[in-house]
């Protein structure tokens, strides 16, 4: 594991993106099982999520799914208080 082979000091971070799936309630079931394991396991000090599915594409897909990355910041906070959370993606139709 990554995080117990670095010193303390040195932060370990995760990027994921939104999972591809149109029903929201799978989207958020998704979310809080691969964040629940990047925190609990593999120990990350902070997450970055970007609001695209790896299918959509800033091209045809406009802005970014911002109530998915705020459910995915409720989701890490709720397991860890406080827990870091970037959004990453559509600044540009912001």
């Amino acid at each position: 594991q990554l995080r117990l082979s670095l010193p303390s000091s040195i932060k370990v971070s995760a990027k994921i993106r939104l999972p591809l799936n149109d029903d929201d309630n799978d989207t958020h079931q998704i979310l809080r099982e691969r964040i629940t394991k990047l925190i609990n396991i593999g120990g990350i000090d902070f997450l970055t999520i970007h609001g695209r599915t790896l299918k959509e594409n800033k091209a045809y897909a406009g802005g970014c799914h911002y109530d998915s990355i705020r459910k995915a910041v409720e989701i890490a906070q709720s397991i860890q208080p406080d827990f870091p959370v970037i959004a990453n993606g559509g600044i540009e139709t912001y």
